[in-house]
């Protein structure tokens, strides 16, 4: 079974994936910015507003998607990424502490 589909979109396919790295490192680098901003409290919403706004969200971005031909995709993408890069930088800034000192086994 040859995957014909995915040979003609390989360069769209790149081109994503390369928004997403890149999105990732903007994250990783500038996250120091979002630790100026505080925590936000999660647990004033309900779990229907939460899905709600995502179910919502998730429309919006199908009707986008529909309209410009896929072409808009790539900012929700980039802005998950930066997300995501940015959550890396603060787990490993909060847990990098665990993989120093925590016991080997030659230690037990």
């Amino acid at each position: 079974m040859k995957l014909k589909g995915i040979k003609n979109q390989t360069n769209y396919i790149m081109v994503h994936l390369l928004l997403f790295f890149a999105g990732i490192i903007i994250g990783y680098l500038f996250g120091h910015i979002i630790e100026d901003i505080g925590e936000m409290p999660f647990t004033l919403r309900s779990y229907q507003d939460y899905f709600s706004h995502n179910f919502s969200s998730c429309l919006l971005l199908i009707f986008i998607g529909f309209l410009t031909y896929g072409l808009l995709s790539w900012i929700p993408l980039v802005y998950n990424a930066i997300v995501f890069g940015v959550a890396i930088k603060l787990l490993l800034q909060k847990y990098t502490c665990l993989l120093y000192t925590s016991p080997s086994p030659r230690d037990l």
